[in-house]
C-alpha cells in the first residue's frame, strides 16, 4: 500500500499505511493497480481482470496479455489478421514453383 510518513511525539518519522481496505474497497482506480496481465474494470466494479477475458480476438487466434491489454497472434502453422480470423496455412509440400 501507499505509506505516508507521520511524526510522532520524539521526532522520529513512522510510516502509516494509508491504502488500506477499509479505506480503499475496490482492487484498483487506475490500470496500473493490477498486474501486467490484467486491466482494472471500470467503476463501479474496479476489479483487477484478465486482459485476456476480454472477447477481441479472432477465430483460431492465440491471446496473450502485455501491459494490461489483450494482444492477439495467430499460432502456428495459421496466417491472417488476429484479430479477426486465423485460418491454416496451406502446405507448400509437392507445390511446383516457377524459376526466374
Amino acid at each position: 500500500g501507499q505509506l505516508v510518513p507521520r511524526k510522532n511525539i520524539k521526532q522520529n518519522v513512522v510510516f502509516e499505511d494509508v491504502d488500506t481496505k477499509e479505506l480503499f474497497p475496490e482492487d484498483c482506480l487506475v490500470h496500473e493497480d493490477c498486474e501486467e496481465n490484467e486491466f482494472c474494470s471500470p467503476p463501479p466494479d474496479n476489479k483487477c481482470v484478465d486482459a485476456c477475458t476480454l472477447d477481441v480476438c479472432g477465430v483460431q487466434a492465440v491471446c496473450t496479455s502485455a501491459l494490461h491489454r489483450p494482444v492477439c497472434s495467430c499460432p502456428d502453422g495459421f496466417d491472417g489478421n488476429a484479430y479477426d480470423k486465423c485460418t491454416k496455412t496451406k502446405s507448400r509440400v509437392g507445390m511446383k514453383f516457377r524459376r526466374k
